[in-house]
Order: structure tokens, then sequence, then C-alpha cells
């Protein structure tokens, strides 16, 4: 998965699925959001079992796929990156 967006739609995208993400659960993956990418978006989204929240954004996807990764860290490195623009890619295989 490879896709660029912009800073601030990510940041917004991740901002409003932090209420779903669970700190700490007996389920280490409801920690973690999936990100995916294909055509022109990218979708974020979470679940804590109970309640599932997906944001989508546009992005210019390179290579189509998904990964689950850490949405708290996601989150806070997004926010903190000076850029306009964002790179996110996965090299998962």
């Amino acid at each position: 998965m490879k896709f660029r967006a912009q800073r601030a739609d990510l940041v917004r995208a991740l901002q409003r699925i932090q209420g779903v993400v669970q700190g700490r659960t007996t389920m280490p993956i409801l920690a973690n959001a999936r990100v995916q990418a294909e055509d022109d978006r990218a979708a974020v989204s979470a679940t804590d079992l109970e309640i599932a929240l997906s944001d989508a954004l546009p992005a210019d996807v390179e290579e189509p796929g998904s990964i689950s990764v850490g949405a708290r860290k996601l989150y806070e490195i997004v926010k903190e990156v000076a850029a306009d623009e964002i790179l996110l890619a996965s090299d998962a295989s």
C-alpha cells in the first residue's frame, strides 16, 4: 500500500476514530486502525466491537492495499509532521 494525502485530511480522519479506539483491552487489535487505500481515496476505520467508525479522505493512491496500525501512535506522528502532504507506505508482503 502506498498513497499521498493532505496532512490536515489525515489528521482529521484519525482524530475522529480516537473515541472508538481502546487503549487497554484484552484484544490488542482493538487499539489499531485499519488504513485502506484504493482508487482515489483512503479510508481509516476502527471498532470496539460495539461501535465501528470509518472516515474517507481524498488521496493519490500509487499502490492499493490496507494495513492495521496503532491508531493513537499514527495519530500522534501525523499530527506532529510539519509537511502539508504525507506519504504513507507499507511494504508488507
